[in-house]
Parts: C-alpha cells; structure tokens; sequence
C-alpha cells in the first residue's frame, strides 16, 4: 500500500542531502585531549582562508570543549563526525573565562548544519551539575537556518534550539533532544526543545526524532503576530514531559500544518488541572487558543495555536497515539482535580472535520519502553506538594527545589550506546502508522529500513489501470521541483491544474487528450515561493486533487 508515512523520511533525506554542499575542502579537528585547545580555537583561526564549502570533521569518540558563544556570522557552519563506527563526537559547553557558562554554544546569523554530532550544555564529569548553558544552538538574525542530522542535543536551562529572530528554515531528522531545564538557574517556565519565541519562521520539519525531560513545551511559538508558515512533525517520540505551558505550542500558523505517527508517552505529566484559575501563573500560555475550560481558565490541551479562519491554512493530523503509564495514572487520580487528557483544541478539531477521530488515539495497553530513564513522579508530586510542606504549590517557584526529585539526568555514554525507546509489537501503536510502527523509527531499524524502501509508489505499472489514481507527489515537500503521477484507465481528455491555498490556478501541467497508461508529470516551482498547493486531475466525469508542501 503507498502510503505517504514512507514518502515522508525519505523527503527528509533527500531534502538534507541537497542543503549541504559538502565538497573536498573537510579539515579534520582533533579532540581537546591531543590538542589541548577549545574547539572554537581552529574554527576561527581558519576564518581568513575558509572556503566556501568548508566542513569541519571530528573524531569519532572525541571529546571536544567551547568556552565561547561561537557566533557564525558571514559563512555556514559545517561540522560533523568522521566516516565509520564509534560513538559520536561530543562538544560540550565550558566555563568562560569569567567562570561562568555563556548563552549558548552556537550564535547563528547565517546557517548552520550538524550531523552526527552531540552537544551537551555543560562539562560533565566536574562540579558544574546545577549550572549550564541557556540554550545550544541560537538564531540570531534574520533568515538564520538550523539543519541537524542524527544529532543528539542534551541539557540546556531554558531551550536546547532557539529562534530569537525571524528564521528562514528549522530542520532536525533522526535526533534526539533531551534534559531541558535546570531550575537551580530557572523556573518552570523553561524548559523546551525548539522555542520559536514570537517570531516568523518559514519552514520547521522534524522527523525521526525523539524527545524526554522538558519541564515545558517541545514547540513554543507563543501568541505570535509573525507565523509559522510550514509546520511538520511525523515519526516522533515524546516522553517525560512535565507540560507546565503545555507540549505543542503552534501560535499563529500561515500556510500547512502536518502532525502525523508520532507516540507521546507520559508527556503531559502536570495533568489537566480543571479547577485552575486563570491566575494560575500556569495558565497564562495556555490563553493564546481562546478557549475556556470548566473552570473559565483556559483549556489545557497537547496542540493549540491561534484561531484562524480568515487564512486558508491545510491541517493534517492523523495516526498519532498517546499512552498513560500505570504510575503516572496512579498519580493522576490522587488528585481529583486532574481530568482526562485532551489532545486538541476545538479549532483544529472543526478544522479537521470528521478526520479529527483518527486525529489522537489513546492506546488500550501503556507502551512500555526498552531502556528510558525513570518517569519524573517524583518531580510531579513536588510541584502539586503546598510550599509550606516543601513544594512549589502549583507555582513556577524553584525555592524549595532539589536536583534529587528532579529528572533522571543521564549522561551522554547513555545517550548515544544504552538508550532504547523501541517498546512492545503488541502494542496499538506498533502498527499504527499505517502498518509501520508510531514514534521515531530509528529505533526500528528494520521497519525504518522496509518504510524507505517503498517511499513514494512511482513503480512500473504492469497492464494497464483499471481506474483512474492520483498518487502524492515525490518528494513532498520538495524544493524546486517535484514529480506528479497519475494513471488513465482509457484514452481521455486530461487537465492537471496547480492551485494556491487560496484557490487561485497557478499553472496548468497538462490539458490534452492522453492514451491509457500511468503518467508522470515534472513541476517545476522554481518561481514560486514556499507554501502549500494543490494539484488537480480532472477529466470529464471526475475530479481528483491532493496536496504537496514547496520548502524552499
């Protein structure tokens, strides 16, 4: 069966392969242990001679230090690990020579790609435990753009990936992110893996990925009057999210949004509190949806964004499963005040129409995992515990906070050699995806490998069709051109017509008479600009259409 699961990871690959332009000008770094030298040392020594398609390689189970906030102003950042086996490099952040952490590690004003590479925002292995870096990696004007690749991104007090100004594209595959927040530095209210903050960014895909230990959000984009113009997510995992703002935060969305065969396990742990008041200093990002709960707070929900009706926005969200382990079900139900989980808001519900069933399944048995840190009970109780009797009193306070009843912080040999979040075959959400497994498939390796084989269903027809089919385009997204196949029953009158979201032709591929058989279209979109279209076969007696995503 063609699915469009299966197109979707190799469109991730392929649109990662074409953004790098990696050519023969690779410089080998060594570790800090040969040379005794920060790594932003032999970046920046080599800014007068860089040439353009420069990639900085390191050693496989290096370990590698910055003492500074590396800011890549005119040039993009190229790191990743030597070809072969091995753990992967490390670049771990290091006290500045004010003894303190900087900002971040990476300061981004051009672009910056990583692949095979894991980032940890403090020395581990010293007495540096409760102090870190704000955030990893940082946009910082306009039009930045961030591409990681089989990455892992571990500990930050506040964000791991940050937009503080408007970006061009956000694009992570086959990572995993992990350990955001520390509230010896912060309070509750930190603790993300991508904050988009309150500006524009065009594109953000991630696929593949996995995510564990936030105290907030995975995606912030809060109450934004700048949009998210594309926004995809399939194939991921979400576990141990304490949920203080919620776990998918959207804001104002312009152009397509995609949430498809991710797994969320346990990552709504501060529940859905009912009887929260809208001075509950928990609710108040939870307010950008515009809609009231039982309490007359606002509803708490896994997705929401802004409500719009006036731009033609396309939503899919579909196949995605949520599991509640028993401890986590124990703790709820000790406190009375915690309701049912609620996925999605009643926007994007009406937005789905009646696909807003197979939107979110809850799945009759917990998914139970390989090998994942402990659930953060613990944490939870701390923060429902009154601050008389030593907790946080339902408040984003860190006065009583200890790094005991915190997350089980692993470190990076975890990380990159025991972790396993693959869970039991039994399990609804093993054939989920449309026969494939819901949640990152990289820890499916075979079923990852079976899903690529089969990606897009352009194989050769044997006979001729027995109906007329329209197939999704291959690739999708794609960027600037994309092949469109149909197939003719018998010789007919054939238009294939390209429209915008808001209905308007933007070309016509094809109005002619055409003999039976399968055929394949080239569309070329090189002058158009991102966004969602959709493409239209109609004959005389029947009109089919699908979209595709153009990712510039």
């Amino acid at each position: 069966m063609r699915t469009e699961t299966r197109l979707l990871f190799v469109v991730t690959i392929l649109l990662f392969l074409s953004s790098l332009n990696y050519g023969q000008s690779e410089l080998i770094i060594e570790p800090f242990a040969t040379t005794q030298e920060f790594l932003e040392v032999p970046i920046l020594a080599d800014s007068t001679s860089r040439p353009a398609d420069r990639v900085y390689v390191l050693r496989r189970g290096g370990a590698y230090y910055m003492s500074i906030s590396l800011d890549i102003l005119d040039y993009t950042l190229r790191i990743k690990a030597e070809a072969g086996e091995g753990a992967k490099p490390v670049i771990y952040a290091f006290r500045n020579t004010n003894g303190s952490y900087n900002a971040q590690l990476f300061n981004v004003y051009t672009a910056i790609e990583l692949t095979n590479i894991s980032l940890v925002g403090w020395a581990e292995g010293t007495e540096d435990f409760d102090r870190n870096v704000t955030r990893l990696v940082n946009v910082a004007s306009i039009g930045g753009s961030i591409n990681l690749d089989n990455c892992i991104l571990s500990t930050a007090s506040a964000t791991l990936v940050q937009t503080s100004a408007a970006g061009g594209y956000v694009r992570a595959t086959n990572t995993v992110f992990t350990h955001s927040s520390n509230l010896k530095q912060t309070n509750l209210g930190n603790g993300r893996a991508f904050d988009f903050r309150d500006v524009a960014v065009d594109s953000v895909f991630i696929q593949n990925c996995s995510f564990f230990n936030f105290t907030d959000r995975v995606i912030r984009h809060y109450n934004a009057k700048a949009t998210l113009k594309n926004f995809f997510l399939d194939h991921n995992t979400f576990y141990n999210g304490l949920a203080e703002h919620g776990c998918l935060s959207l804001g104002r969305i312009e152009g397509g949004v995609q949430i498809t065969n991710n797994l969320f396990v346990d990552n709504f742990l501060f529940g859905n509190d009912s009887t929260a008041t809208q001075s509950d200093g928990r609710l108040v990002e939870f307010a950008y949806t515009e809609e009231v709960g039982p309490s007359g707070a606002p509803r708490m929900t896994f997705v929401g964004s802004v409500p719009n009706d006036t731009t033609a926005i396309s939503w899919d969200v579909r196949n995605n499963y949520y599991s509640i382990s028993p401890s986590v079900q124990a703790f709820y139900d000790s406190h009375p005040e915690l309701d049912e989980l609620i996925p999605l808001t009643w926007h994007i519900n009406k937005k789905l129409g009646a696909d807003s069933v197979n939107a979110f399944t809850k799945v009759a048995a917990p998914v139970v995992f390989e090998d994942a840190p402990a659930i953060a009970i613990p944490f939870a109780e701390w923060f429902f515990k009154p601050i008389e009797q030593g907790g946080a009193g339902k408040s984003k306070s860190n006065a009583n906070f200890s790094l005991d009843i915190g997350f089980d912080r692993r470190d990076i040999a975890y990380l990159d050699g025991t972790l396993d979040l693959a869970y039991q075959t039994t399990s609804d959400a093993y054939t989920g995806a449309q026969g494939y497994p819901v949640g990152d498939l990289n820890w499916y390796p075979d079923k990852k490998a079976a899903w690529i084989q089969d990606p897009v269903g352009v194989d050769a027809v044997t006979g001729l069709p027995t109906e007329f089919s329209l197939d999704q385009n291959y690739p999708n997204p794609f960027n600037p051109s994309t092949k469109i196949v149909y197939n003719v029953p018998v010789q007919s009158q054939i238009q294939l017509d390209v429209f915008d979201v808001l209905g308007r032709r933007v070309t016509t591929l094809v109005n002619e008479v055409q003999p039976a058989g399968q055929h394949i279209v080239n569309f070329d979109a090189s002058q158009l600009s991102s966004g969602v279209y959709f493409y239209r076969l109609s004959t005389q007696n029947l009109t089919l259409s699908k979209k595709m995503i153009l990712m510039k």
